[in-house]
């Protein structure tokens, strides 16, 4: 279960410290009831175990015996309400012996409160919890760690805003909770544990603050001991990744942060304490404290430097905090890290970035789940699902999507979730492409009204309507380009938001998947690209399923059925003619710097420089018959629509547009996009 090497590093740690709230063993030996640790420092709140349907073990994690439930009958209970608030730390070791379901470990049900559960209806997946509600179930749920003893923390952490799982001292997916976190018991009895489990425990500690993923490295694997002085740094306060607002850093940011004294004995006023913090593990930066006041077990005391921290670079950053206290007896919890800019998907500054909302634990065709990573805004609150932006993957589409489903919004209008941090501020040419289904009317005319919105930080400045409004745009998945240019160079937010467009009325659903944020590089002029033209066909798709837009280099595909319409569109300048050429596909047959390239043709002419065996297919210089529609209008836009005549099955032509570009009166290359006959 572990190697020897991990023995002998643990063998020579000091002990760690005493938790502040309750710590049990179960080392009492087979009989006993009474449990062996009780609430430091809360007289009376000792737990009790029962005397019925209960066992203990010998063998377990940790020490001699752990606790064993063999029915639904609760074993433990607190005799005393239970208040933990702001951070806390949920730890314990246990060994799952069975696979029923209803495996309720730490609960105040009754009370609305926490539930932690073990191995529920479903198999997420390897070592996953998930979190379901504002806060009410989380659930641990693996068939693979059956027979095996697993260590598990859950750390609620109210300065970052996000609860953490560890598996085996592994972090997993941080939640950003919206409900209350607080453990709070409402009457005697009512946290209790295992109820209706059959599994093997050993080791149950409740923290009052977050610890970090090296205390819990440190202390996951021994027995905990008090030490008489022993101080602590127990947070960093400051600067801290709080999603979504601060998300910028700048070159002189404040430190702070939170020492505790968690040893047995008082530590007198006056005492120094050596303070020191580093960025990225460089240089520390000392200061000396005189404590202002004596720190009686358990006593906090805020501290702040005078130094500040250059937190400029792009990135993940991390920020050491340590406080030396001379004879302190467990040093191993002197130093404090917090990860930001980057931690855990809050800052994404790799691109291209993609989002298909396949990788969230949890979901079925009947659940929607809040999205991991993103954040929901006007929650109505409660244990339901509706009227929030979740997860699902209740339609017949390839894998899970985001989805504003069972809206019914009164108050208020819309609702919204935010993407995790996107830094644009290596990114010149920012292009997003997304799809989204939003079909029909619910109740009569009213239907949804979708809108992609970005919000620059810091400030939290919305710019709505980036996108948007879009109504119903049929029973499809529809893509949709969106030129993000305008944010270059910011760290924003993509906001996605749906309002009923009747107030108070249901409207239907929305459901939007696949995200891909790129920067497109300025090329060699192919079009699509920004003041080049733009040229579609039967809503023609590349290899990528990517529809032609500024930024996306053809070739394209499209179809048509004999008799079907063969609909023409292009974007470009306004009022120019348009060339429609065709020829066989032939991608990047010669290249035109500034102007574009050709993709039909053969063989190059050596005199020309132009492919053999191009066709004029339309020329909007013409004036008369056909060639009279091939121009462009006022916005420079243009669709002309044809019937399919009785075409052969099979591959027909590859037809491309020229445009002229009136700025520079040169011409511009369109895409090239082949069409098909079924």
């Amino acid at each position: 279960m572990r190697t020897l090497s991990v023995l002998l590093l643990l063998s020579a740690l000091i002990e760690a410290q005493v938790p502040e709230r309750l710590y049990l063993k179960f080392n009492e030996g087979s009989g006993v009831v009474t449990a062996d640790d009780s609430l430091l420092g809360m007289p009376g709140v000792s737990p009790v175990l029962s005397s019925a349907n209960n066992g203990f073990w010998w063998g377990s994690a940790l020490g001699p015996f752990c606790l064993v439930q063999y029915s639904g009958a609760p074993i433990c209970s607190l005799q005393a309400p239970l208040a933990v608030t702001g951070d806390w730390t949920i730890e314990f070791w246990f060994k799952q012996s069975a696979s029923s379901s209803n495996k309720s470990l730490f609960s105040d049900l009754s009370a609305g409160g926490f539930d932690l559960k073990i191995a529920g209806n479903t198999t997420v997946g390897p070592q996953d919890l998930r979190l379901l509600g504002s806060f009410g179930e989380l659930v641990i749920e693996d068939a693979a760690i059956t027979n095996a003893w697993v260590h598990v923390a859950i750390v609620n952490d109210t300065v970052e805003g996000t609860m953490r799982p560890y598996v085996n001292g592994q972090p997993g997916m941080p939640w950003l909770p919206t409900g209350s976190t607080d453990l709070v018991g409402v009457s005697p009895g009512y946290f209790r544990f295992p109820a209706k489990v059959d599994c093997l425990l050993d080791e149950f500690r409740i923290w009052d603050r977050a610890l970090s993923r090296a205390e819990i490295l440190a202390g996951m694997n021994t027995e905990l001991a008090a030490a008489a002085s022993d101080l602590l740094v127990s947070a960093v306060t400051s600067p801290v990744l709080v999603p979504p607002v601060t998300a910028i850093f700048g070159a002189a940011e404040a430190v702070s942060c939170e020492i505790m004294n968690v040893g047995t004995a008082t530590i007198a006023a006056g005492g120094a304490v050596m303070m020191s913090f580093s960025v990225n593990g460089g240089t520390a930066v000392s200061e000396v404290l005189s404590l202002p006041q004596s720190l009686t077990p358990g006593d906090r005391l805020a501290f702040t430097f005078a130094a500040t921290a250059d937190l400029s670079a792009l990135g993940p950053q991390t920020i050491t905090v340590s406080a030396q206290l001379a004879g302190d007896q467990n040093p191993g919890n002197d130093a404090r890290s917090r990860d930001f800019g980057g931690d855990n998907g809050f800052l994404i500054n790799v691109f291209p970035w993609s989002e298909d909302f396949d990788d969230f634990p949890g979901n079925s065709a009947a659940i929607v789940d809040r999205m991991p990573r993103w954040q929901q805004e006007n929650e109505p609150g409660g244990s339901g699902v509706s009227d929030v932006w979740g997860f699902s993957d209740s339609l017949s589409a390839p894998g899970d999507y985001a989805a504003a489903t069972g809206v019914a919004w009164n108050s208020p209008n819309y609702i919204a979730t935010r993407s995790p941090l996107l830094d644009l501020r290596g990114v010149s040419n920012p292009r997003l492409r997304f799809r989204i289904l939003s079909n029909g009317t619910v109740s009569g005319s009213n239907i949804s009204n979708f809108s992609l919105d970005v919000v620059s930080q810091p400030g939290d400045v919305i710019t709505f309507d980036v996108l948007g409004p879009l109504g119903s745009l049929g029973p499809n998945w529809v893509d949709q380009q969106v030129d993000l240019s305008a944010f270059a160079g910011q760290v924003v937010n993509i906001r996605l938001r749906v309002a009923p467009s009747i107030p108070g009325m249901t409207a239907n659903s929305v459901y939007v998947d696949d995200l891909l944020l790129t920067d497109h590089p300025v090329g060699n002029g192919q079009a699509p690209q920004p003041g080049l033209a733009v040229f579609d066909l039967n809503n023609a798709m590349n290899v990528g399923m990517n529809v032609p837009a500024y930024g996306e280099a053809g070739p394209y595909f499209a179809s048509v059925t004999p008799g079907g319409p063969l609909v023409f569109s292009f974007e470009g300048g306004a009022a120019q003619p348009i060339l429609l050429v065709n020829g066989p596909l032939n991608p990047v047959a010669a290249t035109f710097p500034g102007i574009g390239q050709l993709d039909v043709g053969g063989p190059v002419d050596p005199t020309t420089g132009i492919p053999i065996g191009i066709g004029i297919v339309f020329d909007g210089n013409q004036p008369g018959g056909l060639n009279g529609f091939f121009v462009t209008g006022p916005s420079g836009q243009s669709s002309f629509g044809l019937t399919t005549p009785p075409l052969p099955p099979g591959p027909l032509t590859t037809f491309q547009a020229v445009l002229r570009d009136p700025a520079t009166g040169l011409l511009v290359i369109g895409n090239a996009i082949e069409l098909t006959v079924n």
